[in-house]
């Protein structure tokens, strides 16, 4: 994340009522990192800049029509900021998540359709919509299950999940997909939902579970790439935590795996953030076990409301700027 992305997390942040950032910090209270209420600022003002571009791009179309405004104006009413999302199998974790993308693409304007598709169709259908201009980003709704190598196909001006890593590790090689765009919306909504709630990393002990392509791998690079102090666990590395989590300021969990991080493992004080989705006898939950919540010392993420609706933001802040890239 940029210095200008981080100002912004910080702009968004400080929208918050102030009475709530106050209150949150003399109380023996959780403080929790409301990803819901970050999320709706910006919702706010991608409506407003959705109107913006629809209203550019009537412009655009009444100029390539010799002036006429009027037809410029039916042109606009068809056009809008569209996402792709595609999935290779039907999944009933993902589909909440899908539909959640459904309904914030209607609030603020954009477009978003949904297919399945075969597994050994997805490559076809992604470089498809690579060429189609009516398209602005698409995104592999995880997790599939073909190969993960189709994420690496992506468009990078489209990759508006930011999960091409062949765009992200190898720009400017010969043979190599064109530099990467957007960062993972994942990892970037996790920093933006920390800074905007005013919580400093530089000079802490950083822990990230979990090492997969959708939060763990890409937050690890961002955050090492800003000279944060990281350690990553990953999944041959669960008997480590009850000993060494205890020592990390800040807790960053995305394995999907239910009730991985017990009360104890996390010190006084701690950040912790669960962005992992899993299901249980309770069904959908995530790593962090239920008492984990009821920590009065903690700043920590809510069992919903948390990195979810900062990620869809996210990822739809990167739709609008692709749209806007590819209307030049």
């Amino acid at each position: 994340m940029t210095e200008g992305k981080s100002s912004e997390a910080r702009r968004l942040g400080s929208a918050l009522p102030t009475e709530r950032r106050e209150n949150r910090r003399l109380s023996r209270s959780p403080v929790w990192l409301d990803g819901a209420e970050l999320a709706s600022y910006m919702q706010e003002e991608q409506a407003t800049e959705v109107r913006r571009l629809k209203g550019a791009w009537a412009e655009k179309a009444a100029i390539s029509r010799g002036g006429e405004t009027g037809k410029g104006e039916s042109v606009a009413k068809d056009w809008a900021p569209k996402l792709l999302i595609l999935q290779d199998h039907p999944n009933q974790i993902s589909e909440i998540y899908v539909n959640k993308k459904m309904q914030y693409a209607a609030e603020i304007g954009a477009v978003a359709e949904y297919k399945i598709v075969k597994p050994e169709d997805l490559a076809a259908v992604v470089a498809a919509a690579n060429q189609d201009k009516s398209i602005h980003g698409i995104i592999v709704q995880l997790p599939i299950l073909g190969d993960y190598s189709v994420l690496d196909t992506i468009d990078p001006a489209k990759d508006v999940d930011g999960l091409n890593e062949q765009a992200a590790s190898s720009p400017g090689q010969p043979g190599a997909a064109s530099k990467q765009i957007f960062a993972s919306a994942t990892a970037e909504a996790i920093n933006f939902l920390l800074v905007g709630h005013d919580v400093e990393l530089a000079g802490k002990k950083i822990a990230i579970i979990g090492y997969g392509r959708l939060v763990g791998k890409p937050l690890a690079k961002m955050w090492e790439q800003m000279g944060h102090d990281i350690t990553v666990f990953r999944s041959k590395d669960s008997e480590r935590l009850p000993t060494e989590l205890p020592n990390f300021d800040v807790v960053v969990s995305g394995t999907g795996v239910a009730g991985l991080v017990k009360s104890e493992m996390l010190k006084e004080g701690a950040v912790v953030v669960d962005a992992g989705t899993a299901t249980d006898k309770n069904g959908v939950s995530g790593d962090f076990a239920p008492e984990v919540l009821e920590r009065t010392d903690l700043t920590l993420t809510r069992k919903t409301g948390g990195v979810g609706p900062v990620t869809v933001a996210t990822l739809f802040a990167h739709l609008l700027q692709a749209a806007r890239r590819q209307m030049i």
